[in-house]
């Protein structure tokens, strides 16, 4: 979006991510322009390698020229304000997080001749970040009208969009839903019309698109699996490790590995990833999941669902499939739900409206996750019961920072604050790969409790908290168990003990 919007005026600099990285400057002239900094960000692909922290990256800033030669001066401040309420966040590392979200890249499309007028902001119903878009504007866009797209929406008169559009029959508008508003509306008293929409990926994936065609029989013998199924080994240890909590042994999971692996078919796999999107007509019975284009495979009743990361016991769980038709469902949706390709698990609005199933799976939503489902027979009926949760006075905590800064004053000069930590941001990776080090070695040395081990899963606890830390800001409050294992110099990122 910043290219699009900013053109020319914008300019990347990037400053490797390790200890003793010097950031640049808020505001830096050259050549006879100035520029001021909009957003930073780790980019998503892998850049330099260091053999000591494994694949380390580069924080990535980005400038905006606001005044030189040839150009206009530019407030940039008051710009931003014109396309969302920036200043309304509550902290100077949301303000961050929110600008991150306008650098997103895509090898898709970003589409910018909508209107606000064919968006409308819906009331939050078990959402989790999904919304839903007329199956006439999929194709309107260019899409096929049976795909699902994860986008980034910015409108100055609507707000700041993150998440997924899932097709549905029978509305006129695209329906964003509030948990996918992540910045509220512009507050100019006549905000622009204009909407941007980025497409950031399409599903089904071209690998579940090989699998439907396989698990409805419609594949050939002889179709050359794609380069991903080649080289796949399984779900992946960190999903195995998690089968072996729960019951299932080790010689069923690597059985299960080895029928994966067969090079000359692909109809040994029992497992996908499946992106986790809301239920469109709110008629699936509570509590429950449904796989479009799965077809007969499933034998059982139930599924065993999770997603990545997963290294508490109870990141795991068996839930109940819906194979026929709701009684309030009619039979026209019905149809149309089961004629959606293979690659998408829809989720039912939960049991008198307890907390949502994808929050329960490892703290899920649906706003792009994807879900590991597995339909093995042999592997799920191992299964056991998840284990209790760990008791409240030994659980980890993200506390707030009473040294962080706030958006007093120019809320753009304190989120620039922000990005320019780079010491932080390389304090947070390094803190996550040591927790999730400790969770592995804490319950590798316990072989009956295994993840259930009770230093494993503080551990654990703490790794997952971590994963807010750039988001949120804060510092970890965590046991001195998990304390006296964290390097003295990543202590900063906890909270003082308890006196």
């Amino acid at each position: 979006f910043f290219s699009y919007y900013f053109g020319e005026r914008l300019k990347a600099v990037e400053v490797p991510l390790k200890r003793g990285s010097t950031a640049p400057q808020p505001v830096v002239n050259f050549g006879g322009y100035t520029f001021n900094l909009l957003s930073s960000r780790i980019p998503e692909e892998k850049t330099n390698k260091d053999h000591f922290q494994g694949n380390q990256k580069c924080m990535r800033f980005f400038y905006v020229a606001t005044s030189g030669p040839g150009l206009e001066v530019l407030d940039l401040e008051a710009e931003l304000r014109s396309i969302a309420n920036f200043e309304d966040l509550p902290s100077p590392h949301k303000a961050k997080s929110r600008l991150e979200l306008l650098q997103s890249t895509t090898t898709e499309d970003l589409i910018t001749n909508l209107s606000s007028t064919k968006f409308k902001v819906v009331k939050e119903n078990f959402h989790l970040g999904c919304g839903f878009i007329p199956t006439t504007m999929l194709e309107a866009i260019g899409y096929e009208p049976d795909i699902c797209i994860q986008v980034r929406v910015i409108s100055p008169k609507l707000g700041i969009f993150k998440g997924v559009l899932c097709p549905k029959l029978g509305i006129k508008h695209i329906e964003l839903p509030t948990s996918m508003r992540k910045v509220q509306r512009s507050k100019l008293r006549s905000p622009k019309e204009w909407v941007v929409l980025i497409v950031k990926r399409t599903f089904p994936s071209k690998n579940n698109i090989q699998l439907g065609r396989q698990l409805l029989g419609s594949s050939s013998a002889s179709e050359p699996a794609l380069s991903y199924f080649k080289r796949n080994r399984g779900p992946g240890e960190m999903f195995e490790r998690l089968w072996r909590s729960m019951g299932v042994s080790q010689s069923s999971i690597q059985s299960y590995v080895k029928r994966c692996n067969k090079r000359a078919s692909i109809a040994g796999l029992k497992h996908a990833y499946l992106l986790g999107v809301k239920d469109p007509f709110d008629k699936l019975p509570k509590g429950k999941i449904f796989i479009p284009g799965i077809g007969s495979a499933i034998s059982g009743n139930s599924v065993f669902v999770t997603r990545s990361p997963c290294i508490e016991p109870s990141d795991g769980r068996l839930i109940p499939v819906n194979k026929k038709k709701p009684s309030g469902m009619s039979v026209n949706d019905w149809e149309w739900l089961n004629s959606l390709p293979f690659g998408i698990v829809i989720f039912a609005s939960p049991k008198d409206d307890k907390k949502p199933l994808p929050e329960l799976i490892a703290g899920g939503d649906l706003d792009g996750d994807t879900y590991l489902v597995c339909w093995d027979y042999t592997i799920l009926s191992s299964m056991k019961m998840t284990p209790p949760p760990i008791p409240e006075s030994k659980k980890c905590k993200l506390v707030e920072n009473p040294a962080s800064p706030t958006v007093a004053g120019n809320w753009l000069s304190a989120a620039q604050n922000v990005m320019l930590n780079v010491e932080w941001s390389f304090n947070v990776k390094l803190l996550r790969g040591k927790l999730y080090g400790e969770a592995k070695r804490a319950a590798d040395k316990n072989e009956s409790q295994f993840l259930k081990d009770t230093d494993a899963v503080q551990f654990a606890q703490a790794y997952n908290l971590s994963l807010d830390l750039e988001k949120h800001g804060g510092l970890l409050c965590v046991p001195e168990k998990v304390r006296s294992k964290i390097p003295k110099t990543l202590h900063c990122m906890l909270s003082s003990p308890p006196a």
